[in-house]
């Protein structure tokens, strides 16, 4: 069968949208007078040190898609200095904790075009397909750790909201704190 059999049968509960919409229309940059205030609606601003939260999600569900995109060149920084943070349940860690770009397959900071099933960096779009199921609630917060603004940030996550908990063959989750494996080396420039 192919990715859409799912399609012949019926599937709980209902679908949502979390979305950049709305969130941040007067802050950040609006091109210099040429960025009408219909157009920034749509996106946020993330200053340095901010944290903001892309969704806070109450009761059982499945985030099924995460799109997001910037406008590269001008947010290059971007992929490695805002912060991917996934909050499943009430955790009080996270269990995604993932640089923006990293997260979604453009490692070290660079943008290459890719397509898999589960993921693809395509026309500017970082999309991911991973279901991610959580039974009492979800939080995802991206943080700006970089020294510059992250403007023209622009976000949009599906989730199905159920009555009781769905749950995958596996949960999209760590286990125990993250470690560093003895020997590892971390590379700070490249």
């Amino acid at each position: 069968m192919d990715n859409f059999h799912h399609l012949l049968y019926p599937q709980t509960g209902r679908t949502h949208q979390a979305t950049s919409f709305g969130r941040d229309p007067e802050r950040g940059n609006n091109w210099v007078g040429y960025r009408h205030l219909e157009a920034r609606v749509k996106r946020i601003l993330i200053a340095p040190g901010e944290m903001h939260t892309m969704a806070s999600l109450s009761g059982a569900g499945m985030i099924t898609r995460i799109w997001m995109t910037t406008l590269l060149p001008f947010n290059a920084h971007a992929l490695r200095n805002l912060v991917l943070r996934f909050y499943w349940d009430g955790e009080n860690y996270p269990s995604v904790e993932c640089p923006f770009g990293d997260f979604f397959g453009a490692p070290f900071g660079a943008y290459r075009p890719y397509v898999s099933a589960p993921m693809s960096l395509t026309a500017g779009a970082f999309n991911c397909l991973w279901l991610m199921s959580y039974a009492t609630g979800a939080r995802l917060e991206i943080i700006n750790e970089g020294p510059q603004s992250s403007t023209r940030f622009f976000i949009t996550s599906h989730i199905r909201k159920c009555q009781k908990a769905l749950r995958v063959p596996c949960d999209f989750m760590r286990s125990g704190g993250a470690t560093t494996p003895p020997g590892a080396v971390f590379l700070t420039q490249f």
